[in-house]
């Protein structure tokens, strides 16, 4: 029979993961546990929206003022749950050849691998989202490739973010861009680094942090790939406001070990196991139960439901920078 071992046991490796690898989750941009309840079940529903603006009016009241009711539109919003895990083995007569545990040496490193194939699978989430037809693919995605050179530059960026959110556009609190958008902001002096102690408990990272335009600056090349098919070539930048993304654990990281004494001298089977939502507030999930990440990266799989400017995040179509 297998051994489970707990959940809380790997706990402090998934802390120490979060404080020493800047990613999405590690730099405050993620909503942990608390948007959704993943209880149990494929799906699962936040029921309505909390935004009272959304459907009414400050209306004038006087003696003989009869009011319309306006109906409550349908801002339930469903996540779905994500199942994911991996196993490796070793024999003891391959450990004896190689005069140590492969599989002891490995097992420390899972907690870090885990959680970069769950920023996988929320990235997959964000594509399928604002791809070409998503959800908010012409709500809350800005071109600015033809403004001026259609390069970054900090009042285009924040003229961007205004277009879509709006007064709420204040709240952006960091970006998100690739890794040679980063290296070009830097050629030009427009990445500073600060201590990530600087912006509070939000920024679990411990560390020197590059911020750009005075907010944390994370690279992630996966979601802001390079469009190379453009000339010059195009970079996407996002802009977000606090945490506009979630992630909810139905099963913490679950660790499981087994044995076959029969085999080799001994078969040594270790298994990990993490069952999670992931996604972007505002939008709903319409795809089938137990999804791919292919699943989730595909844009008919998600619906708008909140109004655009409540959406907290801003996909901005840049060209690379002259220097670059």
């Amino acid at each position: 029979m297998a051994t489970i071992i707990s959940p809380l046991l790997y706990e402090p490796f998934v802390q120490q993961a979060l404080i020493s690898t800047p990613n999405l989750i590690s730099m405050g941009f993620v909503d942990i546990d608390t948007a959704f309840d993943m209880a149990e079940g494929d799906f699962t529903k936040v029921p309505y929206h909390n935004k009272l603006t959304s459907v009414s009016a400050n209306n004038n009241i006087e003696a003989g003022t009869t009011l319309t009711p306006t109906e409550v539109d349908d801002f339930e919003i469903q996540g779905v749950t994500i199942r994911r895990g991996d196993s490796q083995y070793e024999t003891q007569v391959d450990a004896s050849r190689r005069g140590s545990s492969a599989l002891l040496g490995i097992k420390s490193q899972v907690p870090q691998v885990a959680m970069d194939y769950m920023q996988d699978d929320l990235v997959a989430t964000i594509n399928g989202a604002f791809d070409t037809g998503g959800a908010l693919a012409s709500t809350n995605t800005v071109d600015i490739t033809s403004i001026g050179d259609g390069t970054p530059e900090l009042q285009r960026v924040d003229s961007a973010v205004e277009q879509v959110m709006g007064e709420n556009g204040r709240d952006i609190t960091g970006y998100i861009v690739n890794s040679k958008t980063e290296s070009d902001l830097k050629a030009i002096g427009l990445v500073e680094y600060v201590n990530a102690g600087t912006f509070g408990e939000n920024i679990l990272y411990n560390g020197r942090i590059p911020t750009y335009n005075g907010r944390p600056l994370l690279v992630n090349n996966t979601l802001c790939a390079v469009d190379t098919t453009t000339t010059p070539d195009q970079y996407a930048i996002y802009a977000v406001g606090g945490k506009p993304f979630w992630i909810s654990r139905q099963l913490g990281l679950n660790i499981k070990e087994d044995n076959n004494i029969l085999i080799g001298g001994g078969k040594d089977y270790f298994a990990w196991y993490q069952f999670f939502g992931a996604g972007v507030k505002g939008v709903s999930y319409t795809g089938t139960a137990q999804p791919s990440a292919a699943t989730l990266a595909t844009v008919g799989n998600w619906s708008k439901k909140w109004a655009t400017k409540d959406i907290k995040i801003v996909k901005i179509i840049t060209n690379k920078l002259a220097s670059a």
